[in-house]
């Protein structure tokens, strides 16, 4: 036990070193405090664990001073205090009694035995060694006989007769009155603590009082706000408490369900089951239960409520069963919808004259597609493919090698399982001149359906306009070179120019990064630049002399006169346009309308440095041939101000980095 702390102050007296002190203790708990208490106050300490024991010790041993305990064992501390004073040598030892008891009759009975001291336990270990000082440096002494009287006190009633004398009475009431002040206060002390303790435990109270009401009030507020159902029945399924959404839901007033069984509201067919929750839940109150049934709305409609239930009939604050619905009619009805669809569109499916093919992908250790299995397949597939009796088979098994004879098609089937994101795709059956178009979807993760789509006539289709547009495209090159060839004959001095003209544009071109599409339009346009020359008399075309200012006139119209013959011809490219500005000039010193810069054709700029370059590289009638070099020269001279910088770049560096030759 843990001293209690006094303000008892001791005396001045000192224990005498090495002093005996007896404890006569039957708890070895309570003898091992005392025994630290005074050992650690200098005494030599002894023990004994009853009355009978500690006489004997007392009397072998002659203590300074006796410690003991009242309620002992085969001898109590009054009978052992009584036979002490009773043996002459060990009369002057002082005796002093420690116990749970504070009546005033076990005072007197403390007196009469002969005890010195009577301390309350628990006794303060201060108090305890000041009186054993005390009692040490001044013991009692036996009294004369005829000092000695019994001395009549009344208390409470009760009439009792004190043996004491003097002395020994007046140090155990001081004792006494030690112990009393002592415990007075500790009593003092403990009822500040507890009014203190009090006072926080109201305030304890309030404020676990104020948080359970606004608890109480917040998780009402959800309830009665939330969209799901909450009910909570007897054990029977009566109806104590309904959440106001029973009026959203089913169309109800509180008191309208309240008080009766739920299981009225519920569809005869699914009444069993809610019966079977219920019996589920006494049986098993741990583990929840969950269930769908049909309530009747007040309008005599269904509700489809999905729920699940707690036996909470143990919780004070419920005392029920616990029931959290949601309305799924939305849901439930969707997903009839769905699956009535997907039964139908199966049916579709099933008799396409498409083919369709339900399968599911079966992938290596290391997670990659590896193989897949046909789930499902429908005539029309086995009569596209030649194959039949598939279902469960593994693709490598019906066709040996897929993966290696259309790996794009096999990587698509693996997208579309692993993603679930839809591809489309064409597919040729070439050995038999078929062509489908795959679409796939994936119904199931690792799953993908494809559905075959035959296009077989819209290929050939295709096929069948490329090969018109091929022989429209011959034709229209072959009608293009009659019409070059009409052009040289009627001016043998610049046969070939067109032809030559086209070549180089289509090379500059493609230095220039044109595609081969707009490089076979240079090439055209380049061939036909000149068909305006046909209006032109012959006389003047090959005239060896220089031309006078009519007739120079006459072969300037010649660029006019040729974009009035191909505008009407619907080519692809801009041929009459190129005709028409192949002699404009990038300063605007060109002819017939005098453009500038960008607002030429890129197309007829280039045409211009190849016109330029091949007429002062051949001969003319009223000149010879300048050559290469001086053609060269002049497209270079020109650069920026007559041709396009690019162009006429693009046109030296052909000839002089590349090593291109004008064609023959």
């Amino acid at each position: 036990m843990k001293p209690i702390a006094s303000d008892v102050e001791p005396g001045n007296e000192r224990p005498h070193r090495n002093q005996t002190i007896l404890i006569v203790e039957d708890s070895s708990v309570q003898t091992e405090l005392l025994r630290r208490a005074l050992e650690g106050a200098g005494y030599r300490v002894i023990a004994a664990r009853n009355g009978a024991e500690g006489l004997a010790s007392a009397k072998s041993h002659h203590p300074a001073a006796v410690v003991s305990d009242i309620n002992m064992p085969v001898m109590d501390g009054y009978e052992m205090c009584r036979a002490i004073r009773q043996e002459e040598s060990l009369d002057p030892v002082p005796v002093v009694l420690l116990t749970m008891r504070s009546e005033p009759e076990d005072l007197i009975r403390g007196l009469n035995a002969g005890a010195d001291g009577y301390l309350t336990k628990p006794y303060d270990v201060p108090a305890l060694l000041s009186r054993l000082a005390a009692l040490l440096a001044n013991p009692p002494a036996p009294p004369p006989a005829h000092e000695r009287r019994k001395v009549k006190l009344t208390l409470g009633g009760e009439t009792y007769l004190v043996d004491a004398h003097g002395p020994r009475m007046l140090n155990l009431l001081i004792s006494t009155y030690q112990n009393t002040v002592l415990q007075n206060r500790i009593l003092a002390t403990t009822q500040a603590a507890l009014e203190d303790l009090n006072r926080n435990l109201e305030q304890k109270v309030l404020e676990q009082t104020a948080a359970i009401r606004s608890s109480e009030e917040r998780f009402r507020s959800l309830i009665e706000n939330a969209s799901d159902l909450v009910v909570v029945t007897a054990a029977d399924g009566t109806v104590v408490y309904v959440s106001p959404s029973i009026m959203r839901i089913g169309g109800y007033q509180a008191e309208e369900v309240i008080g009766k069984s739920f299981l009225i509201h519920a569809h005869p067919d699914d009444q069993s089951d809610a019966t079977n929750v219920i019996k589920r839940l006494l049986r098993d109150p741990q583990t929840p239960q969950s269930s769908a049934l049909r309530f009747r709305h007040r309008e005599g409609t269904w509700v489809m409520l999905e729920s699940i239930a707690r036996n909470a009939l143990d919780d004070p604050a419920i005392a029920g069963i616990v029931i959290n619905a949601r309305d799924v009619t939305d849901r439930t009805i969707a997903n009839e919808t769905l699956r009535e669809s997907e039964s139908r569109y199966r049916s579709l499916f099933q008799n396409l004259l498409n083919g369709y093919a339900h399968c599911r992908m079966i992938y290596d250790d290391a997670g990659r597609p590896d193989d897949f299995v046909y789930l499902d397949v429908n005539q029309s597939l086995e009569r596209i493919s030649g194959l039949e009796n598939v279902v469960g088979k593994p693709v490598s098994v019906v066709i040996p090698g897929i993966k290696e004879l259309s790996p794009e098609l096999f990587e698509a089937y693996g997208r579309v399982a692993a993603t679930g994101t839809p591809e489309t795709f064409d597919f040729d059956f070439k050995s038999k001149e078929q062509w489908y178009t795959i679409s796939a979807y994936s119904p199931a993760p690792g799953e993908f359906v494809a559905v075959f789509n035959d296009i077989t006539e819209r290929k050939l289709a295709e096929q069948r306009n490329e090969q018109q547009m091929r022989q429209l495209e011959i034709a229209l090159m072959q009608t293009v070179g009659v019409a070059t060839s009409l052009s040289g004959m009627r001016d043998p001095y610049t046969a070939g120019h067109e032809r030559r003209v086209a070549e180089i544009a289509a090379a500059i071109g493609a230095e220039l990064g044109f595609d081969a599409n707009r490089q076979e339009g240079l090439r055209v346009a380049g061939l036909l630049h000149d068909v305006g020359k046909m209006t032109i008399p012959a006389e003047i075309l090959s005239k060896p002399s220089r031309l006078s200012a009519i007739e120079f006139q006459l072969i300037n119209e010649h660029a006019r006169a040729g974009y009035e013959v191909l505008k009407h011809v619907q080519f692809p490219w801009p041929v009459a346009e190129v005709a028409l500005q192949h002699h404009e000039r990038m300063d605007g010193s060109g002819y017939p309308q005098g453009l500038a810069g960008e607002a030429i054709l890129l197309e007829a700029r280039i045409t211009a440095v190849a016109d330029v370059l091949e007429a002062m590289s051949t001969h003319r009638p009223y000149r010879p041939a300048l050559g290469i070099a001086n053609g060269l020269a002049e497209i270079e001279r020109g650069r920026g101000t007559l041709y396009d910088p690019a162009v006429a770049d693009a046109c030296l560096k052909l000839f002089r980095e590349k090593g291109y030759a004008i064609p023959d």
